[in-house]
């Protein structure tokens, strides 16, 4: 008799940490749509975002730049000194080198700009482990 192993791949479990009801509620939608993504939680300002990244160690956190809070720089620093392999991707509407250098520095592993292209977020999610 010959067995046969399956090797399934496994989800990326993903936190997403955004304070626009819209942009989160489409990020939840988008992540929730794809069959190698799992949303594992959803955070709405810093420490939320923090808290969460803690509790469920996911495989990757989506951080909005700009959240009450201290925002995706305090966010990812506290991220990455809690869980070092827990990947980071900073996403914003602001594309100035100086917030996207900050953002890398803090400890974010990818930087999108918000846009009509989903698929670049998804990409950076995907790149991220």
């Amino acid at each position: 008799m010959v067995s046969t192993v399956t090797t399934a791949r496994r989800r990326l479990r993903v936190v997403i940490a955004d304070d626009t009801p819209a942009m989160a509620a489409f990020l939840e939608e988008l992540i929730r749509a794809q069959g190698d993504l799992e949303l594992v939680a959803v955070g709405r300002d810093t420490t939320s975002a923090i808290e969460l990244a803690d509790s469920h160690q996911p495989d990757v956190v989506v951080l909005d730049v700009r959240m009450p809070g201290g925002g995706g720089e305090v966010a990812a620093a506290a991220i990455r000194a809690a869980s070092p392999s827990v990947r980071i991707v900073a996403l914003s509407t602001r594309s100035e080198q100086e917030v996207i250098a900050g953002m890398l520095a803090a400890g974010a592993d990818a930087y999108v700009i918000k846009g009509p292209d989903v698929g670049e977020i998804l990409s950076a999610i995907r790149q991220c482990p």
